[in-house]
């Protein structure tokens, strides 16, 4: 059996419910309180971790894993998921680029407005009104064909008849 077909077989009929960062651990491999077991995260591994895991736990271990629709899992060095990591940049790249250039645009307005009010008499003002503040929201960008799944992992590995 190939590695990539391996892979698309992963299946988790439980899924779990634990918060991965609430789990005490690295970036690969954490520990969760709540089942007392490791959890790997697949999507953080490259394939040959991935089929020693498998090798070692005869493929039965609790894993965390993007599935995307078409039933395709998604690992650190998956093509797709690379796309995905470096669009995902990108579009950071570019948001930064538009924050600094909306902050330039308004200190430069601000520094215009004050220089001609310095200049006027004080007229009447209206009071002024606070603004409501910003919502700024973080996490992992995730397409909305791809599903974070984490639980017991259990893969077939014996071979098919027939194949080496």
């Amino acid at each position: 059996m190939t590695h990539l077909k391996v892979l698309d077989q992963m299946e988790i009929a439980t899924p779990c419910t634990a918060d991965w960062n609430k789990m005490v651990g690295d970036d690969t491999k954490r520990f969760c309180g709540s089942c007392e077991k490791n959890v790997y995260d697949l999507t953080a591994m490259e394939e040959d971790a991935i089929f020693e895991l498998i090798a070692e736990s005869n493929g039965n271990f609790c894993g965390r894993l993007y599935k995307r629709t078409d039933g395709k899992v998604l690992i650190e060095d998956c093509p797709v998921g690379l796309k995905a990591k470096a669009r995902a940049a990108m579009i950071r790249s570019w948001k930064y680029v538009a924050m600094a250039a909306a902050t330039v645009t308004t200190l430069f307005f601000a520094a215009i407005s004050f220089k001609s009010s310095a200049h006027e008499p004080e007229k009447n003002q209206p009071p002024e009104v606070e603004e409501p503040e910003e919502i700024h929201l973080l996490g992992k960008m995730m397409t909305v064909n791809e599903e974070l799944l984490m639980g017991d992992i259990s893969v077939e590995t014996a071979e098919e008849p027939g194949e080496n």
